[in-house]
């Protein structure tokens, strides 16, 4: 039994009493092959029963017809075989105590153990399901002795973030103090391609090896997404990702996913900004807070800009959407200090005398999530699952482009496809629900005209 194992593994390792007990199924093949699977099992059940009906009422010999009833009950059978051997037929256990964790593998004969006061390295992996929505995938532990213990979702969809806030509460006291101390001794802190020092902040391509160093006079302002994925608990969230604000349309960033302790780096980064007196504002994607923090760390509620990113629910997430832009362009434009940013709102797109090479449609109106974004330098428009608009002010293409607050909580664009694409023509409009309709249409028009 789970709870005899945990408590069996508690008593036997010194880690306490079990207070969770996870169960993950996995199947041993890899999901490219099981979505092969599908299709091929979808396709057999289909046309087998078809062609073999076909054959055994048509005018063909009875050799011929009952050749095409044993293939037909050979196909079906081979895809009964496969699915049974696709299914997912391992389990793992996950066991949490006070004291650290432990993890059963099946195939595997030992457990896997950790203690919190022997982990010295957490990594977090974070991934986009599509639709610009980023969510944490994965959080897994090493310890001294090379013992790696993972938390994904195979377990529950709120468990890498659970197993992430877990490590943080029991490793932040640890592992943060040196880090802060060493900063503040003058020593650079070095993690993969980014250097943190006094001096500031030295990023490196991994690609091209080109090396850029921003000093901490240069920087206007760091942003640090936290990635809630809609959950309502409160408390601090995993970051994905950094966005440093370095002046002059110039935006760099940080990216967190799969970087060793790279959990921790947020820590560091308001240390430091706070040491430079830089200001540092926290976006969780929950919609819950943005928050500036100043130099003695006060939170005060972002006035000078309209920031709302609210979650979808999951029927309407999963039928149209997320409604949020991706991280890097959502980075991008906070880099550009956004004065709207509204994701998660519900609309719909209509589609008139749309031509496409691949698609005609003389009139046709799809329900929506979307996105608004609007900075100094220009503005975009996020609605199912893709960009839409995405122009500076100043461009010619935005004289083309039709706001309207329709009414106090809808506001429209219109635009022709043509006018970017040659391949496209008609007319698109974007109507998204907010209740910020006639300040956007107002603020739109107003730097359209600077």
């Amino acid at each position: 039994m789970p709870a005899e194992d945990g408590a069996q593994l508690g008593e036997a390792y010194g880690l306490g009493p079990c207070t969770r007990i996870l169960k993950a199924r996995r199947s041993s093949w890899p999901d490219t092959a099981v979505v092969l699977l599908v299709w091929l099992g979808v396709s057999t059940l289909v046309l087998a029963p078809i062609v073999a009906s076909g054959i055994s009422l048509g005018p063909y010999t009875a050799t011929a017809k009952v050749t095409a009833d044993v293939v037909a009950g050979c196909l079906l059978l081979l895809v009964a075989l496969l699915a049974w051997r696709a299914w997912p037929n391992r389990r793992d256990q996950m066991f949490w105590y006070p004291c650290g964790a432990a993890q059963l593998i099946d195939g595997e004969p030992e457990p896997r153990i950790a203690r919190w006061e022997d982990v010295d390295t957490v990594t977090v992996v974070f991934r986009s399901d599509g639709e610009g929505a980023t969510y944490l995938a994965r959080c897994s532990l090493r310890d001294r002795r090379g013992n790696v213990l993972a938390a994904d979702t195979a377990y529950g969809r709120d468990v890498p973030y659970d197993f992430a806030a877990e490590a943080a509460r029991s490793l932040a006291p640890r592992l943060v103090p040196p880090l802060i101390g060493a900063y503040d001794a003058g020593e650079p802190l070095i993690f993969g391609d980014t250097a943190i020092g006094q001096n500031g902040i030295t990023l490196t391509d991994g690609d091209t090896g080109e090396i850029t160093a921003v000093g901490w006079p240069e920087i206007r302002r760091i942003d640090i997404y936290e990635e809630g994925k809609g959950r309502e608990r409160g408390g601090e969230q995993p970051a994905s990702l950094i966005g440093i604000d370095v002046g002059r349309r110039r935006a760099l960033s940080i990216g967190l996913s799969g970087r060793p302790n790279g959990i921790f780096i947020p820590h560091l980064i308001k240390h430091a900004a706070g040491q430079a007196n830089r200001p540092v504002r926290l976006i969780n994607s929950c919609g819950t807070r943005g928050d500036e923090l100043g130099q003695a760390g006060s939170r005060q509620w972002l006035g000078m800009a309209s920031v709302n990113i609210r979650a979808v629910n999951p029927l309407r997430r999963a039928l149209l959407g997320s409604g949020q832009l991706p991280v890097e362009l959502r980075a991008a434009l906070a880099a550009e200090k956004a004065l709207v940013l509204e994701e998660g709102l519900t609309g719909t797109v209509t589609f008139r005398n749309y031509r496409a090479p691949h698609e005609q449609a003389n009139l046709r109106k799809d329900a929506v999530s979307g996105a608004i974004a609007v900075t100094s330098q220009r503005f975009v428009v996020w609605a199912g699952r893709y960009k839409h608009i995405d122009v500076p002010h100043y461009h010619p293409l935005r004289a083309g482009i039709e706001v309207t607050a329709e009414r106090s909580d809808r506001v429209c664009f219109a635009y022709n496809p043509g006018a970017a694409n040659p391949a496209l023509s008609g007319r698109v409009e974007v109507r998204l629900r907010t209740a910020q309709a006639s300040r956007v249409a107002e603020l739109l028009d107003r730097l359209a005209e600077a």
